[in-house]
């Protein structure tokens, strides 16, 4: 197995952070039900499930989890549609918003509130850094793109450092949000392990 990623981290996570980085040759594509294509190495999928959740089903969750009201208005000019997210009494806007219909202009409004809120993937990847004591910050962080017939790859680069699995999906944000699901899942797992390791040692 290739190894493609080191992660920057505490001498402990380094000794295993080979398993976590290898990367499967043989791809599988996988279309679900919804129309999301995913590329994905079979011995690699095996336990890991992209999650479903939508921008309004994370603002949602958000909302019951610290009794917030949350409420969504729209507005339609011709045949373009914009959407207010209001939570409690404070509202969200995207200014100039124009979208081709009632749920398109909904995701993007939630889009814009769970970055604003701190909900993204992207911003659960930082706090991730920071819960698991990780020398790594959102700044050290890019992510890198490129596309397949009409499917967007997205790859982690930490630093110096590439995390990539053969995955992707039809839309660029959601390809981003799923590597870092896949980052986060492995390394859980990795530092469990490790811990388990270390209490029986």
């Amino acid at each position: 197995m290739k190894l493609n990623f080191k992660i920057l981290c505490s001498a402990a996570v380094l000794c295993f952070a080979g398993s976590v980085f290898a990367t499967n040759s043989d791809p599988l594509k996988n279309s679900s039900p919804d129309g999301e294509v995913r590329l994905i190495p079979i011995k690699e999928h095996e336990g890991f499930v992209p999650s479903k959740e939508s921008p309004i089903d994370i603002l949602n969750g958000h909302c019951k989890a610290h009794g917030l009201s949350l409420k969504f208005e729209y507005g339609v000019l011709g045949k373009e549609w914009n959407c207010t997210v209001i939570i409690n009494d404070k509202k969200y806007k995207i200014d100039f918003q124009k979208c081709e219909n009632k749920e398109a202009a909904e995701r993007e409004t939630a889009e814009h509130v769970c970055q604003i809120l701190g909900l993204s993937a992207q911003d659960r990847l930082g706090k991730y850094f920071q819960n698991n004591k990780i020398p790594a910050k959102l700044s050290d962080v890019d992510f890198l793109y490129e596309i397949k017939g009409s499917i967007f790859i997205c790859k982690i680069k930490i630093k110096d450092k590439v995390y990539e699995r053969n995955m992707g999906s039809k839309g660029k944000k959601d390809a981003k949000n799923q590597i870092i699901e896949r980052y986060m899942y492995e390394m859980t797992k990795e530092l469990s392990s490790q811990d388990s390791s270390s209490k029986e040692s």
